[in-house]
């Protein structure tokens, strides 16, 4: 099984908080990304009808909302199954849009002192 992130849309502005007790900023940016998962060998296309089914369960949404994700969108799943050098593989395939935040955190240390430098022309 293979899971790649396709593509990441950010959705309107970034929301930044300041805790001055850590001295960290963090910024957190709402995110649609689309994630193409693949299987391959046998019962690909049956695993990935579970994926999906799973995903849409009242367990799998839980799971996603612990990991403050939604999935908002699925495709429907996909038979790749093709012939590999002398045999035939099994492929499926399903691509899911994932609801979710981006969230950088940055050190921002206080400036106890700075040295001012005043350069006057006459």
């Amino acid at each position: 099984m293979t899971v790649r992130i396709v593509t990441t849309v950010e959705i309107g502005q970034a929301r930044r908080v300041f805790d001055g007790a850590r001295e960290t900023e963090t910024i957190m940016q709402a995110c649609l990304s689309t994630v193409s998962v693949q299987a391959f060998g046998t019962n690909a296309y049956a695993l990935m009808q579970k994926l999906r089914a799973l995903l849409e369960s009242s367990a799998g949404m839980a799971g996603l909302r612990s990991l403050h994700c939604t999935v908002p969108s699925m495709t429907p799943v996909r038979n790749l199954t093709g012939v590999i050098g002398a045999g035939i593989e099994e492929r499926a395939n399903i691509d899911l849009t994932i609801n979710h935040d981006h969230i950088v955190e940055i050190d921002q240390r206080h400036i106890a002192e700075a040295e001012v430098i005043v350069h006057t022309e006459h």
